[in-house]
């Protein structure tokens, strides 16, 4: 059973969450493993080895451009700076 949902439940409001990449609405995936109390790689990595199993457009990764926005908005590290190392994915809302 997953546990209590971290930070996202009761600090921030979910549509806080919920960005715009591409003309999509979408999630980090960070913010998507805090409602789930999991690891972002550890989602990444489960959802990747089922990928047959959702839309095509269900999850994409982020261009770096794309990141460097999201990080300017979110007021987040860069990798130099302790930040994550890779481009984060995002999940798309239906």
């Amino acid at each position: 059973m997953l546990g209590t949902p971290a930070v996202l439940a009761s600090s921030v409001p979910i549509d806080r969450h919920i960005h715009v990449v591409r003309g999509r609405n979408v999630m980090l995936d960070s913010a998507l493993a805090a409602l789930y109390s999991i690891a972002a790689q550890s989602l990444n990595l489960s959802l990747k080895s089922s990928r047959t199993r959702f839309p095509e457009d269900f999850m994409f990764q982020v261009t770096r451009d794309a990141a460097t926005s999201l990080r300017l908005q979110l007021e987040t590290s860069n990798h130099s700076r302790g930040g994550g190392r890779s481009l984060p994915y995002v999940f798309t809302a239906r």
